[in-house]
């Protein structure tokens, strides 16, 4: 009698992977390893990826897509503040759901920095263009009404502002213990809109 595929044999594999990656790196992981911890067969995982680079493909996929989601619902709608202080508070949010949701994922995030594998680097590099330019168009409608100085160029306002969101994310995945997210975001904030505001 003929075996029945286990229809959630990639699903597991792909746990499995990101299990191993975590505890092992991308460059450190193994094939066999990968297939025991799913307890399925090496064979198993070859019918459902190519190598441990597409399997780490997929998984840093989803973290994308889901933080991407994650971003979208924190976007803060400029149009209805009315104050400064109200977009801080407002950023203070969602910058709050955004880096609890990296720090559940940081096992991703740290593999996909450690990797140094360019093809992985697009992908991060995406999202931070993306966050770039939206806070890019959130310094300008905020100039626009009088909120924010206009002698501050938005554009490389919002480099440097993605670059420390970027590099705070970085330091998450080096702690042993969850750092003090709420004090991060507040110093953070304070750090980034402070230049910003209208004095």
């Amino acid at each position: 009698m003929a075996r029945v595929a286990d229809p959630m044999a990639k699903s597991k594999l792909l746990k499995a992977a990101r299990e191993e990656f975590a505890s092992s790196g991308l460059a450190g992981a193994r094939v066999e390893d990968i297939a025991k911890r799913a307890a399925l067969s090496k064979g198993s995982f070859y019918l459902h990826f190519d190598s441990k680079e597409e399997a780490f493909l997929h998984v840093v996929n989803q973290f994308f897509t889901d933080l991407a989601r994650m971003t979208e619902e924190c976007t803060i709608k400029i149009e209805t503040i009315k104050t400064v202080d109200e977009f801080r508070e407002k950023l203070v949010g969602s910058d709050n759901q955004i880096f609890e949701f990296c720090w559940q994922n940081r096992d991703v995030v740290r593999v996909l920095h450690e990797s140094g594998h360019r093809e992985y680097e697009h992908l991060l590099s995406g999202f931070l263009d993306a966050l770039s330019m939206m806070i890019e168009a959130n310094i300008v409608e905020l100039q626009r009404r009088g909120l924010y100085r206009k002698d501050v160029d938005a554009k490389v306002a919002s480099w440097s502002i993605t670059g420390s969101y970027n590099n705070l994310v970085r330091q998450m995945t080096k702690a042993k213990t969850k750092p003090d997210l709420q004090m991060w975001i507040q110093s953070i904030t304070r750090m980034c809109t402070a230049g910003l505001e209208k004095r």
